[in-house]
């Protein structure tokens, strides 16, 4: 069953260029087609092997928390282009 869906979260990485780790963070671009990839290898594999599935799956979530952003929307609300600090007005 878990294979499955890592293949189904692998294509959607792939195909959409955008993989969500958590509700308010997402890996989007050239990261999550990689991670994306890595889930479809994971579900493939993992029919023959399953502890392979299982070990692609922490690994992606892994490395998708580390390099997880707000999404695109979220940015807008605050204000903040990428890598760019808050301001200080009361200066």
């Amino acid at each position: 069953m878990i294979q499955i869906l890592s293949i189904i979260f692998g294509l959607f990485a792939i195909t959409r260029s955008s993989l969500t780790i958590f509700r308010q963070r997402k890996v989007e671009g050239q990261l999550a087609k990689w991670l994306g990839l890595a889930l479809l290898a994971g579900g493939v594999l993992g029919f023959g092997i399953p502890s392979i599935t299982g070990l692609s799956c922490l690994s992606v979530v892994l490395i998708g928390f580390i390099f997880a952003r707000p999404p695109a929307d979220e940015k807008a609300k605050t204000g903040l282009v990428d890598d760019e600090k808050p301001k200080n007005d009361n200066l």
